[in-house]
């Protein structure tokens, strides 16, 4: 008789703590929507509450459902490249990557900056047609007003990530942005690897 009325008592006790821990988690979530709201003042930040996602990746996501397409014109170094769209001329910084400089006005031509082009080059050979997707965090232009974007081939290949993880480019998370950590985690395992750059 005791055990029954301990189980009577405790149960109740206990779906309390889950409604309460679920209420936490729900307030926690709301909080921080607002947080980021007021952080980056950005109607554009996609904060609905999480949805089943079915295991896509943030590159398979944001390929399926934010490209923007461009023709490509050429190869500027190993993070910037130039686009056409319309007729207009757009030079495009690839966000969260650097590569060593080469064509810095004032600079030394750095060690890796040509072997950094032709691995983007290798990246992008015969495809004229690039998916680019803004940042919903970051800033779209840089301070040379050069359009800040992560850059996908027609079949998705994420030429920002492939350039991290074959050693190529270092991230660069300087500033506010929605891959920092993966972009980090890439170049340690391609540092720890001794992949491009880094052998």
């Amino acid at each position: 008789m005791q055990k029954y009325l301990l189980i009577w008592v405790i149960t109740p006790w206990l779906q309390g703590c889950v409604v309460d821990s679920e209420s936490e988690s729900l307030d926690s979530y709301f909080e921080n929507k607002k947080y980021v709201q007021e952080q980056f003042n950005s109607s554009e930040l996609d904060l609905s509450f999480p949805t089943n996602t079915q295991g896509l990746s943030w590159s398979e996501l944001a390929f399926a459902d934010r490209c923007e397409w461009f023709e490509l014109e050429r190869i500027v170094d190993g993070d910037t490249i130039i686009v056409i769209n319309n007729d207009e001329r757009i030079r495009v910084r690839m966000i969260g990557i650097d590569t060593p400089e080469s064509k810095k006005a004032g600079t030394p031509i750095e060690a890796y900056s040509l072997a950094a082009t032709d691995a983007l080059e290798e990246l992008l050979e015969e495809k004229n047609t690039l998916c680019l997707v803004e940042d919903r965090v970051g800033d779209k232009y840089d301070t040379y007003g050069r359009k800040l974007s992560y850059v996908f081939t027609e079949t998705g290949r994420d030429i920002n990530a492939l350039m991290i993880e074959t050693g190529w480019a270092e991230a660069y998370t300087r500033f506010p942005m929605e891959r920092a950590d993966e972009f980090e985690a890439l170049e340690a395992v391609a540092r720890q690897t001794n992949l491009g750059r880094w052998e």
